[in-house]
Formats: structure tokens, C-alpha cells, sequence
């Protein structure tokens, strides 16, 4: 089915963002720590997953409803940013009937705790409509000799090779690495072991600038995020390491695979995805600059290490 595989990527990032931040609500919610939900970090995580897991089941048929939707807006309109305004209201508050229909009692009347699970994943699924066009590329036009423009045939085909799909992915892991950053800063817990504020608020800027230039197709935005994810692979893999080699009897297994996924999916991921060979031709990535970038990065987790060795 045409362009079935961006739908299903909307059905996923609107599970996955909205996961997140569910956790993040239940993080901040000080009752978790007082009472109502009695959650610890390690149980926040579980139930988050076990939201978004909900979240993908109880949409199946309002994201069914959204391809259709999606596909007929593209076809008989001209204005991108009306589609994606319609698309995203839509997909917002389909994520919220979809979920808030089991919470719904038998007197008619809405449980409180359904509406706060429905919020997170309505923002993830209008963060998540917005991502994708479903607009087909243009024909190609025969140019003939009394045609008074010609096309840039290099910029003509590098745009029809970039990949968009991967471009929005990493933008999305980005945006929940910024928030995840910052999460850790309001607790002090700096990412990759930062040893004081003045150089989280550097890796933070740098995540932060890299993902507006990447954004906008900038080459430096790919070398920014680039060694961000370059420094937080090697960095999380050192973490992994040493917390396996100290405290292997009494680490626990939730914990070991919390920090094994935080390396797979937020820092091997997308550095696998932006050095795929399709990002790097299209950004025109210089070979030079990349292994530079790399030594930066290696530079950056070896003073993060000597100093916590020194500690």
C-alpha cells in the first residue's frame, strides 16, 4: 500500500514519544514519591512501556483511519501546512478517544488517571503527524530546447535521494535526548558522566544546535550530532562496562538492561542511521572532517573518564 511505511512510523513515534513522556509526567509527579502511584525509576520505566505497548494496540484503527485520511488530503490539496494541521488535530485527538475509551465507566463518567495516560501520547502523535509528507515527488519535466529554465540536475537528484524517513527518526531520538539531558541536569545526574555543569550545558547546546541545522539540511548539524552520538556510544558503553565490572553481584538485571537500551536506541541507533551512506552522500560529508569530529569526540570521553577515575 502507497506509502504505508510513514504511517506505520507516525503509529510507532507516537508510541514512543508519548511513552517517554508519560515517564517523564510520572517522574515529576510528586506523588509518586508520597503515594498515588507508589513507582520507583525502574517500576516508572516498566509502566511506561507496558503505556506505550497500549498505546500501539488501542490505535490500530485510528491509524488505519489516518493513512486514508492522510492520502486523500495529499491528493486534493495544494497547502502542506493545512494537511499537516488537519492531520495533526486528528491524530491528537484520536489518540485520546482511542485511549480514553476504556476509560470511560459504566456510569458514563471519565477516570481521571485514562485522561492523564491520553495527554503524553496525543502530544507524541501530533509531534509524530507533523514529521511526515505524504505529497508524491514531482514527475520529471521533458526540457526541451526552447524551455527557458532548466533544473540543477545534481540538487534535482540529491533531493530525490535524501531520506526523509531516517532524517525525521533522528530529529525524533534527538528531541528526546535534549529532554533527557535536561531531565538529568534539573537532577544532577549530568549525561556521560559530565563532571560539572559548565560542560553539560555544552553537550546539551551542542545536541540543540546540531539538531536545528540537521534539520534544515545543514552539513554541520551532521557533524554536531555526529559526535554527539559518537561520544555517547563510547561513553554509555564505558558506563555498561564499569557497572558490570563493579557491581556485577549485586547490579540488577532491570537496571543493566535500562542502560543497554539507553546505548542501542539512543546512541547506536542514530549513529548508525546518520552515517548510512544515502545521509552521508546527500550531506556531502568529507571524510577529513568526520575523522576530526571523531577524535573530538574520543578527546571528550577520555577527560569525562580521567576525571572519574581521579575522583
Amino acid at each position: 500500500m502507497k506509502n504505508i511505511s510513514k504511517t506505520i512510523f507516525v503509529w510507532l513515534l507516537t508510541a514512543i514519544i508519548g511513552g517517554f513522556a508519560f515517564g517523564v509526567m510520572l517522574a515529576a509527579d510528586e506523588s509518586g514519591h508520597t503515594g498515588r502511584f507508589a513507582l520507583n525509576d525502574s517500576d516508572m520505566v516498566v509502566v511506561s512501556a507496558i503505556a506505550a505497548v497500549a498505546c500501539l494496540a488501542l490505535s490500530i484503527p485510528a491509524t488505519i483511519l489516518y493513512h486514508f485520511i492522510a492520502i486523500r488530503l495529499y491528493q486534493r490539496w495544494d497547502s502542506t501546512t493545512k494537511i499537516k494541521a488537519v492531520l495533526g488535530l486528528y491524530a491528537a485527538g484520536a489518540t485520546v478517544v482511542s485511549i480514553d475509551v476504556l476509560g470511560i465507566s459504566s456510569d458514563g463518567r471519565l477516570d481521571t488517571d485514562f485522561f492523564i495516560l491520553a495527554v503524553p501520547f496525543a502530544i507524541g502523535a501530533l509531534v509524530s503527524a507533523l514529521l511526515f509528507s505524504y505529497r508524491p515527488l514531482p514527475k520529471e519535466q521533458r526540457w526541451g530546447s526552447d524551455s527557458s529554465v532548466f533544473p540543477d540536475e545534481e540538487e534535482a537528484e540529491a533531493e530525490n535521494l535524501f531520506p526523509k524517513e531516517t532524517h525525521a527518526i533522528i530529529i525524533c531520538i534527538t528531541v528526546l535526548m535534549i529532554l533527557w539531558d535536561l531531565i538529568n541536569m534539573i537532577k544532577g545526574k549530568f549525561y556521560g558522566g559530565g563532571f560539572n555543569i559548565g560542560f553539560s550545558v555544552l553537550l546539551l547546546g551542542t545536541l540543540i544546535a546540531g539538531m536545528v541545522l540537521f534539520a534544515r539540511k545543514n552539513v554541520t548539524g551532521w557533524y554536531l550530532l555526529f559526535g554527539f552520538f559518537v561520544y555517547g556510544s563510547v561513553s554509555t558503553l564505558l558506563s555498561v562496562l564499569n557497572v558490570m565490572g563493579r557491581y556485577r553481584a549485586t547490579i540488577s538485571g532491570q537496571y543493566m538492561i535500562q542502560t543497554i537500551l539507553m546505548l542501542v536506541i539512543c546512541n547506536l541507533a542514530p549513529l548508525i542511521l546518520i552515517a548510512a551512506p544515502k545521509m552521508t552522500h546527500y550531506f556531502k560529508v568529507e571524510k577529513n572532517k568526520t575523522i576530526l569530529v571523531c577524535i573530538i569526540a574520543g578527546l571528550l570521553v577520555a577527560g569525562v573518564w580521567v576525571r572519574f577515575w581521579m575522583m
